[in-house]
């Protein structure tokens, strides 16, 4: 694999009213992809109420190799979030494509607090080992995004079927607490790869040539909202593609831990769409 001094890199990441975090984070991501020959930013907005656009445009004018890339405000009929979210990606991807097709990596990230608190040595982390085509953060205070993963002992299944079966057996304490809360494992950062069919955590590397043979997809067959990262992770996975979380590529700090987490549990668990 292509070591980061040799190697381009392109950080996507759909934006929506997260003007507060921007600044901060673009600091974080120039420190942490500093070690790489290029880096180039597409960050995708759609209808934010605050200054988001406003601030897309300072980093533009401020960052070299930064795109802020514009959706149409009707992507807003799009009535499901993971829907939005999947358009989103995917029109970033198809601009890297047009504009950097020699793109060596690709980084897939959340553009809100999440991921303050990464590092360029939790970054470069990944390239200690080889053989892989995806790496995925882990937290602290417990791997969060059990939306995003599947593993074949850890969370086989979706969390809201498991939740919608066990809540007519337990009720909705006893099923929240087995199918979401047992699986948010705190993993120590000198543990070994996790291998996964598919995982976030805010953040994911992915090798240029897996994921530009991919698509996000948002919904599945009944028009019903789904994770989208699935689609692009098992679509490696299924190809004979290593995917992992990497314990040592912490992204958050840990006051805005449980911010996050109220945030997933109410946006997708309860389908706040």
């Amino acid at each position: 694999m292509k070591k980061p001094p040799e190697s381009s890199i392109a950080v996507i990441g759909a934006t929506r009213d997260v003007g507060e975090f921007l600044p901060k984070l673009m600091n974080v991501f120039e420190e942490c992809f500093s070690g790489f020959d290029k880096v180039y930013y597409f960050f995708v907005e759609n209808n934010s109420t605050d200054n988001t656009r406003e601030v897309l445009q300072q980093l533009s004018a401020k960052h070299k190799n930064f795109h802020p890339l514009f959706l149409a405000d009707n992507i807003e009929q799009k009535s499901h979030k993971t829907e939005r979210i999947a358009i989103a990606r995917n029109y970033a991807i198809s601009e890297v494509m047009k504009k950097v097709p020699s793109i060596d990596y690709f980084v897939i990230a959340d553009l809100d607090a999440i991921n303050l608190g990464l590092t360029k040595s939790a970054i470069e982390s990944c390239w200690e080992h080889s053989n892989w085509n995806a790496m995925f953060a882990n937290q602290p205070d417990g791997y969060y995004d059990i939306y995003a993963l599947r593993h074949r002992i850890w969370s086989p299944n979706d969390f809201l079927k498991d939740y919608e079966l066990l809540e007519s057996v337990f009720g909705k304490k006893i099923a929240l607490d087995l199918s979401l809360h047992s699986k948010r494992i705190k993993i120590k950062n000198n543990s070994p790869l996790i291998e996964v069919e598919s995982a976030f955590g805010g953040l994911g590397i992915y090798s240029a040539a897996e994921i530009f043979n991919e698509t996000y997809i948002g919904l599945d067959d009944r028009n019903n909202p789904i994770c989208e990262h699935l689609s692009v992770n098992l679509g490696i996975k299924s190809k004979g593609g290593k995917l992992f979380i990497n314990p040592a590529m912490t992204n958050t700090l840990r006051y805005n831990f449980f911010t996050k987490v109220k945030a997933i549990v109410y946006e997708k668990f309860i389908r706040s769409e």
